[in-house]
Formats: C-alpha cells, sequence, structure tokens
C-alpha cells in the first residue's frame, strides 16, 4: 500500500509572500518532464480565486484533479479568474505538469484568495511544493531557482521580462496607408495583462466584432459610428471554451478552430 504525504498551508495575510521559480532537484535536461503538486487549505469566506502560472517551457496544471488552461509559452501566462467553482473547503490540491525543450527551466505560479472582508490570501510556488519525474510517485520537496522578477525569466507573470517597462506603443492610424475610400480609425488597445493576446476575429450580422485570445476566452467589441468620439463597448463572452485560434460567423452561428493536444 502507497503512503501519501500531504503538506497543508492554513494561509494567512500575513504569510503571503512572492512566488519563486523551481524545478526538480537535478539540474535541468533537453525534454525534461517534471511533475509538481502542492496542497493548501482554503480559508472561510473567499468569495474569488485565480491562478498564473508560466513555465519554461510549458505546462499542464490541474487543481482537485480538474484541468486548467495549459501555459505553452512562458512568456505568455496564464491566467484563470474562474478558480472558486474548482474549490472546495478544507484541503485542496494543485498539480502541475511541466516541460522543458531545453536550455533553462522553471516553473513559477501564484493563487489568489480573496475573502469578504478583502483581504487577500496567496499560496505561491517555493521550496514547500513537491516535484517528481512525471510518471513516478518519487516524490522530493522542488528546488528554488530564482526569486520572482530575477533573470532570465523576469517578471513573467506580469508579462514583462527584464527591463521591461511593460508600456505599449500604439501605431498612429494616421500612418496607415489605405486605397482610396478606406479610413483608419483605433477603436481599441487590448490590455495584455488581463485580456491576454487576439490572434482571431470576425464579424457578426450585427457589425460586431468577435475576438479571441490565443490562450483565453471571447470578447464582443461593438464599435461606435464611425467618426464618433464614443468608445468601443468591450465584453467578454460567458462561454465555456478558451484558446480559439480562428473565428467564422456565418449562417446565424459561431464557428471556432481550437488547437487540441
Amino acid at each position: 500500500m502507497r503512503t501519501l504525504l500531504i503538506l497543508s498551508l492554513l494561509l494567512t495575510a500575513s504569510a503571503n509572500a512572492a512566488p519563486v521559480w523551481i524545478w526538480g532537484q537535478a539540474p535541468a535536461k533537453d525534454k525534461d518532464r517534471i511533475s509538481f503538486r502542492k496542497t493548501f487549505t482554503l480559508p472561510p469566506q473567499v468569495n474569488h480565486a485565480e491562478v498564473s502560472y508560466t513555465c519554461d517551457n510549458g505546462a499542464a496544471a490541474s487543481i482537485n484533479g480538474k484541468a486548467l488552461p495549459k501555459n505553452r509559452d512562458w512568456m505568455q501566462a496564464t491566467t484563470f479568474k474562474k478558480l472558486l467553482p474548482l474549490l472546495k473547503e478544507g484541503v485542496n490540491t494543485i498539480t502541475v505538469d511541466a516541460t522543458n525543450e531545453g536550455g533553462s527551466a522553471g516553473l513559477i505560479l501564484k493563487i489568489k484568495l480573496m475573502d469578504e472582508k478583502g483581504t487577500m490570501h496567496e499560496v505561491g510556488t517555493d521550496e514547500s511544493w513537491e516535484s517528481s519525474v512525471t510518471g513516478s510517485n518519487q516524490w522530493s520537496p522542488a528546488r528554488e531557482l530564482a526569486k520572482y522578477g530575477a533573470a532570465p525569466w523576469g517578471a513573467a507573470l506580469d508579462k514583462r521580462r527584464p527591463g521591461d517597462t511593460g508600456a505599449t506603443t500604439v501605431l498612429d492610424p494616421k500612418e496607415i496607408v489605405t486605397l482610396p475610400g478606406f479610413k483608419i480609425e483605433h477603436l481599441y488597445t487590448v490590455p495584455k495583462d488581463d485580456q491576454g493576446s487576439w490572434v482571431a476575429i470576425t464579424v457578426d450580422d450585427k457589425g460586431r466584432l468577435i475576438t479571441g485570445d490565443q490562450y483565453g476566452g471571447l470578447y464582443r467589441i461593438s464599435p461606435p459610428a464611425v467618426g464618433s468620439t464614443e468608445k468601443a463597448k468591450v465584453e467578454a463572452l460567458e462561454v465555456d471554451i478558451t484558446g480559439a485560434h480562428g473565428l467564422l460567423y456565418a449562417f446565424s452561428s459561431l464557428y471556432l478552430m481550437k488547437n487540441e493536444e
């Protein structure tokens, strides 16, 4: 009979600390497959929970056995803001299957738990996590590699590399050359930290734009009248799908292409 060691952590606001980059005990190698796990006790009266994580080079996470959106690029952190329905009273377990394709390797993850009083509780990667070669049951403490913000990864959860100020430059519409009769207007700048990277777009039968975040959900943009000074209305669609890489609106229906592994 196998014995499973479970480490539990009751979080408090004073115990919050920045997550650190971790890996297995052995030095990283090409094609490494390392699994990590951590258990924690859900604080009382939590009304919001989210998780952000990224891994050099990619990872798949789950909470209590329920899959979370995958992270495929360490420079594009994965954030899931609807974590609360996947949590349960008492002990919860988060697991991550991480991969390394070559060179340096590291995982960083942070869970934010907000209670009804507005107190923030956090769980982050550190040496209290356990690591194992994926598929093995030989667990050992994870190895801390670097503090958050340190080279070579920088503040990757905030999508910033070392020296990156996070500033966004938007091309002036006047600099775009069009054919006669066409006009360019700046409708919206996508806040990358909140809405990710939009890689797909289509137009519905009401003239609204439907867009898809490369690793997240779908958004609908209702543009103002041509020449208006009003702002475009942007709303997240309440659909249980992420990672649309192609969109088409036809025959009163929305079609999409999604990468599956």
